[in-house]
């Protein structure tokens, strides 16, 4: 029941808020609107107790006659009545058209003296100011409600959440009435029991640092002492504020209720006192990290907001001297300063990217250090120069002080950078040299060719650098889908793994392993997490190039169990696209060097094959005969070949391997090799196509074959003999007009075993002719996309089956490379022309 209980109570807390934070920001919003559009007065006055109302800014503007108050000056009448606090808000500080005149008296020496005022409309530059200082509270506030309501939303039941949400909202409660705009009367908007919610507001507000001393007993984890003594911890904690409240509220003692800030005091510091403790003890790397960017990120803001309270208490006079616009700058930089405390627990809750964010703290703290140091410098200089001119020449004039203080500004730039740098080197000096060195590196590695020597070196010096034991380089497989080490074994990670996707989503950005699993943004497999575990990696760091993810480095853990710092993640940061960058250059250059030596490689190759094919035609007894081999690539699939037998008998041949390139000019090689030496034995076409393609069978691989066509020519009997192997059927035209298809064989070589081979017979006359082609031919296609096909190839022959082979052969190639245009030959294109002489 308690459970249920207890969050129940601390959402409606929490909407209770929001509530009361939409009723200040629509009672604020009408202020400053009317504001903007009522006439005022620039002069201020300073009041000492009830009816004494002093001149400490005079606007020479504010007045239609002369003299004019000065400062020090006290106002003894508006219009006919005595001055006073009230009267004075009443005529010059609620809604009234700009232009308003008002009756004056003030008291000048012993001299009492009438004057004329008359409003203006409200300064741009104010009501910005105020609009910017209202937003920027409401932002704070809802930043730390915010941050209560995702924290119970994550882990309802822990006690450090329940804490975090208590300490939120205070602060947030806290907000809600601590700055007072002075535009009260500005706005008809009244808020129901105002004065009772501010109670109640400012007391719960000042509970917040009851609430921070709470939160660090049980934060990151629940301490020895709160863990064994529950009740006795917490009766220490809230009695003595509680017992303050009371006595201050029963009394109506203000030295009793100012006795409750240095006890507040007391109790951030202790706070800050456990979470260091914390931090120094632990030996879990995540804890540290959390542990720091806690202190970090809450100690600056609570650290300014604890100075402001100091100084409201025991500056509070001075403070009144002070301009409206100073005033709000110093409350506007402390806002900005405690967005950083809910930022810094939520990703401490959060357990994920908590370097990076302790480091970005840091810079922001060093920023506003280095701004702030140079601004008061500015000021400084620009006061004595103002001092100088009085002094020397009597007068004050504006226009060197601007001048001066322009060419001040126009530095202002160049003066931040080189003092933070001075800053980083001061506090860093180990990391700037190491960062140096790397940067020093990585330039010249993005010139070198040597991808070996680059990984190890880089491994050496990160090694150095870091600390570390290993570094280790996980690449992208070169076909994807894989990644593999540099060098060594594959990995479990893949391209759908969604490790790889989470690091891919921002490349620039080290990962911590331990901040992935505990923070549970994607899941891990096992395998992961054990290859993780057998090299003892701590952080991966992406490489990246045009936002592709190329690999990462996987970093070991620091020696003697020390953790990584926020300076670490800023040199990883540096090398996440220059090391891909560098080993994508390298990669390239090696491909380069790879490809080179392959095209002369296949240049040789090329060479070689075609000086197997008979360029030089031997004589062909009672043939004409033209042949030509167009490759697609440096080498080519496409085989045919002419072998005179005897004086009567000739071999005509041709075959198209599977495949194109290298692996079916091999393969053609082979049968090369085989059909001359079946040749030279002079055996049956049918005994030499079952032989080959046994040959071809034992030497190839499954997925390997060949088309062939292989026949005898015999002249004295003007008998043709052939064998076609699952080739395309070569076409006979006849003198006499007829077209015939050479079909008769079998299957294509390489198939299948022990396959038998039929060989067919035709009677040729003279002028007949013989055409034989690979499906290169057939298969040629257009810029259109139009396959040349077998039908022209015939209509083609039937025009020109009267012309000699040669410009049978010339004019079939010029007619192709007329259809396909500019387009490539998609497959090798080999034909033989045979014509019978008469």
């Amino acid at each position: 029941m308690t459970k249920k209980i207890i969050p129940g109570i601390i959402i409606l807390t929490g909407l209770f808020l929001v509530a009361i934070y939409a009723l200040i920001l629509t009672r604020e919003t009408s202020m400053i609107m009317n504001y903007k559009d009522s006439g005022v007065i620039q002069s201020e006055v300073s009041f000492h107790g009830d009816s004494a109302i002093v001149f400490v800014k005079i606007d020479t503007a504010d007045y239609v006659t002369r003299p004019v108050p000065a400062v020090g000056d006290t106002l003894y009448k508006i219009e006919d009545s005595l001055a006073s606090r009230i009267l004075f808000r009443d005529n010059f500080y609620t809604p009234q058209p700009p232009g308003t005149i008002k009756v004056i008296s003030f008291i000048s020496g012993t001299d009492t003296i009438a004057a004329t005022m008359q409003t203006s409309r409200a300064k741009t530059g104010e009501v910005i100011l105020f609009l910017v200082l209202t937003l920027f509270r409401l932002l704070t506030a809802f930043a730390y409600i915010g941050l209560g309501f995702w924290a119970l939303a994550k882990r309802p039941d822990s006690g450090g959440v329940r804490a975090l949400v208590l300490f939120s909202f205070s602060m947030a409660a806290l907000m809600a009435f601590f700055i007072n705009l002075g535009l009260d009367n500005y706005t008809t908007l009244k808020i129901p029991f105002r004065d009772a919610l501010s109670t109640i507001m400012s007391t719960f507000g000042m509970l917040f640092g009851t609430f921070w001393l709470n939160l660090q007993l049980l934060f990151p984890e629940p301490k020895k002492f709160i863990k064994e003594r529950p009740a006795l911890t917490y009766i220490l904690i809230y009695v003595p504020t509680l017992t303050l409240f009371i006595l201050a509220r029963i009394f109506s003692s203000d030295t009793i209720a100012y006795l409750l800030v240095p006890l507040g005091i007391g109790q951030i510091s202790l706070g800050f006192v456990l979470l260091a403790r914390e931090g120094a003890r632990t030996k879990n790397p995540l804890i540290k990290r959390q542990v720091r960017l806690v202190s970090w990120g809450s100690g600056i803001g609570l650290g300014y907001f604890l100075l402001m309270i100091l100084s409201g208490i025991f500056f509070k006079d001075h403070l009144k001297d002070l301009s409206e616009v100073f005033i709000i700058s110093v409350v506007l930089t402390l806002f900005t300063t405690l967005l950083m405390s809910p930022l810094s627990f939520a990703y401490a809750f959060g357990r994920y990217r908590l370097l990076e964010v302790e480091g970005r703290v840091r810079r922001t703290t060093r920023y506003l250090a280095v701004f702030v140091l140079i601004l008061l410098g500015l000021l400084v200089v620009i006061y004595f120069v103002n001092s100088a001119l009085v002094t020397v020449f009597g007068t004050g004039s504006n226009l060197p002080v601007i001048i001066i203080a322009l060419l001040l500004v126009i530095g202002f730039a160049t003066i931040q950078g080189k003092i933070k740098s001075s800053i980083d080197r001061w506090i860093y000096p180990e990391r700037s040299r190491l960062r140096n060195m790397l940067q020093d590196f990585l330039g010249n590695a993005l010139f070198s060719s040597d991808r070996n020597t680059f990984w190890k070196e880089l491994q050496h010096r990160l090694k150095q650098t870091l600390n570390v034991d290993i570094i280790c380089p996980v690449l992208q497989a070169a076909e994807g889908g894989t990644y593999t080490v540099y060098g060594g074994d594959i990995t479990p990670f893949t391209d759908k793994s969604d490790f790889i996707n989470e690091v891919s989503k921002n490349p620039r950005r080290p990962v911590m392993r331990d901040e992935v699993i505990a923070a549970d943004i994607v899941s891990i497999t096992d395998p992961e997490k054990d290859w993780f575990e057998q090299n003892k990696i701590a952080v991966v760091l992406p490489m990246a190039t045009r936002a592709e993810l190329k690999g990462f480095l996987a970093i070991g853990y620091k020696a003697e169990n020390r953790d990584f710092e926020p300076a670490d993640f800023e040199i990883l940061q540096l090398l996440t696209s220059q090391v891909a960058m560098a080993d994508e250059n390298m990669r390239l250059l090696e491909d380069n060097v790879e490809k080179k030596r392959l095209e002369g490689e296949m240049q040789i190759a090329r060479q070689v094959q075609e000086g197997m094919l008979p360029h030089d035609l031997p004589e062909t007894p009672g043939l004409e005969v033209a042949a030509r081999s167009l490759f697609c690539y440096e080498v080519a699939g496409d085989y045919y070949d002419i072998a005179r037998v005897d004086d009567d008998r000739t071999v005509l041949a041709i075959g198209d391997v599977s495949g194109k390139g290298a692996g079916a000019a091999l393969l053609m090689s082979n049968l090369q090799a085989s059909f001359r030496t079946t040749v030279e034995m002079d055996i049956p076409l049918t005994r030499m196509v079952t032989g080959m393609n046994e040959l071809i069978y034992r030497n190839s691989q499954p997925d390997q074959f060949i088309t062939f066509f292989v026949c005898i020519y015999d002249r004295s009997s003007r008998r043709l003999t052939y064998v076609n192997a699952g080739h395309n059927p070569p076409y006979l035209f006849g003198r006499d007009g007829r077209i015939e298809e050479l079909t008769d064989g079998g299957i294509l070589l390489g198939a299948a075993p022990g396959m038998s081979y039929q060989m067919g017979q035709k009677q040729l006359q003279p002028d007949d002719c013989l055409f034989l082609f690979t499906d290169g031919l057939s298969e040629a296609w257009s810029e259109q996309d139009e396959m040349y096909g077998e039908q022209r190839i015939v209509e083609f022959l039937k025009k020109h089956c009267t012309e000699s082979s040669a410009s049978i052969l010339t004019g079939l190639e010029a007619d192709v490379k007329e259809f396909i245009g500019t387009k490539p030959l998609l497959d090798d294109f080999t034909v033989i022309v045979a014509r019978v002489d008469g």
